[in-house]
């Protein structure tokens, strides 16, 4: 499902990009937020979304409206779940979700490992 949400997320970047519309950009936000609350590590699938925005996408992202909104669209329920699973699992003795802690940092520390780079081969 991740996979099929990611592509989706992709796909209606490419569409944005090409006409600039919209509702390409909510679909594309919408599908990432779902990719995102599926399975986080999903997110680094927005380098290569930037790629496809190409710089005329994200010169037309970078307004304070379209800002806003995404962070809404894709943080917020993100960010939100992922804390209240925490809770969820230190509270109700569900076991240890994070394994650690949920930084930014720690996440991308991984790519210095070559272990890393094993598993996703």
């Amino acid at each position: 499902m991740m996979v099929f949400f990611m592509i989706l997320a992709v796909y209606f970047a490419q569409k944005y990009s090409e006409n600039l519309e919209d509702k390409y950009y909510y679909l594309f936000l919408a599908s990432l937020s779902l990719t995102m609350l599926i399975k986080i590590p999903a997110a680094f699938i927005v380098f290569p979304i930037l790629v496809v925005l190409g710089r005329k996408g994200i010169n037309s992202i970078i307004c304070a409206r379209k800002l806003i909104l995404g962070l809404v669209i894709v943080a917020l329920p993100v960010a939100s779940w992922y804390f209240y699973s925490d809770y969820l699992s230190t509270h109700y003795g569900l076991g240890n979700y994070f394994y650690g802690d949920i930084s930014i940092t720690k996440s991308m520390s991984l790519i210095k490992h070559i272990g890393f780079w094993r598993t996703i081969a």
